[in-house]
């Protein structure tokens, strides 16, 4: 007779006796026609209180009202799961504050595609075309009208681009196409796209802003995105470093040169503004600054030579001075010009070669 074991304990005792202690192994041992009772409990999903993705975004005012030092910053949340979280700040991971709150998501989601690069910022982009996997919400198209009266506004990267056409290819995935490029002075990153960065909507609910003291200019600090009822080790701590660029001011652009029979060399630019830089009414745009101030840097490679200070848009740089710089006057120059703002100081530059 062969019996199916499995043996769960031995002992060796006197006289070399080897007690052993088994239960049977035989699959009709554990064959039940017993029937259970499933109680009156009614089904009801459990909720998970996960991570929830933390964007932090040090963009330019989007808005009149935000003409102060501060970021915004917005939840991930998905599908309803969660229905509030709080953004918590230090400046070592040691010792942490409640910086804001939030009880809302915006549209959010990741670029399928790169996005590439265009040449002008300043027309339409017909050529381009971008992909991005929603997480959560929709997207529709608009109306060039609706564009650029701010409708389909959102950040892509480091980037805040406009679309007219939003294609469905597939359950959450959009093609975008009509786009309108480095909005609110961000062509600075157009070049710098890449697959999975992150996608959010600015132009519904969701978008928060908290307000920072200059002290925090430069300095970088670590946050953490909480959801209510959230574990705290599950948030990951998020290093970021705050540039003020909401006061920052945008970088001047149509920056030229030109020069007399001396070597003298004149340096004109068109400067830009923060806000109501639409150009409706066909007259100049507001400065909205406390005064105008420029910096311009005279550069050799990445060693500025010399920093030149003006109140308008246009200063000389001496043949004599030129001569002092780099030997002898020039026939051309690299310079990068800042427009200065009366807190943050110098603003997005504008380098050229004249």
């Amino acid at each position: 007779i062969v019996l199916k074991l499995r043996l769960n304990k031995v002992d060796f005792g006197g006289n070399n006796v080897v007690s052993c202690e088994a239960v049977a192994e035989d699959e009709i041992v554990y064959l039940s026609t017993a029937t259970g009772s499933g109680g009156n409990l009614s089904p009801k999903p459990i909720g998970l209180a996960g991570p929830t993705p933390l964007f932090l975004m040090d963009l330019p005012m989007l808005r009149y009202e935000d003409d102060t030092l501060g970021m915004y910053y917005a939840f991930g949340f998905r599908d309803g799961s969660v229905t509030g979280a709080s953004m918590y700040r230090s400046p070592d991971e040691l010792a942490w504050e409640v910086l804001g709150t939030g009880n809302d998501g915006p549209t959010f989601g990741w670029a399928a595609t790169v996005l590439p690069n265009v040449a002008s910022p300043w027309v339409w982009d017909e050529t381009s075309k971008v992909q991005v996997a929603l997480t959560q919400g929709s997207l529709d198209s608009k109306t060039a009208l609706e564009v650029l009266s701010w409708a389909n506004v959102a950040l892509l990267g480091d980037e805040i681009i406009q679309w007219r056409n939003a294609n469905v290819l597939a359950s959450g995935l959009y093609e975008l196409s009509g786009l309108l490029r480095g909005r609110r002075g961000t062509e600075g990153a157009m070049a710098s796209h890449a697959t999975g960065e992150r996608f959010i909507l600015l132009t519904n609910d969701g978008v928060y802003r908290a307000p920072l003291p200059m002290t925090e200019i430069s300095r970088t600090a670590y946050y953490k995105g909480i959801p209510d009822g959230g574990n705290w080790d599950d948030a990951p701590s998020n290093p970021f470093v705050f540039k003020g660029n909401s006061l920052r001011c945008l970088s001047p652009v149509q920056v030229a040169g030109t020069r007399d029979g001396s070597g003298n060399l004149t340096i004109n630019w068109k400067r830009r503004t923060r806000w109501y830089g639409e150009w409706q009414d066909g007259t100049d745009v507001p400065l909205f600054e406390a005064s105008e101030n420029y910096e311009i840097d005279i550069l050799s490679g990445t060693t500025v030579k010399r920093t030149l200070t003006a109140t308008t848009p246009s200063i000389v740089y001496p043949a004599a001075e030129q001569v002092v710089d780099f030997g002898a006057a020039q026939s051309a120059v690299t310079v990068a010009v800042y427009q200065l703002n009366a807190v943050v100081g110098r603003g997005q530059p504008q380098q050229a070669t004249i």
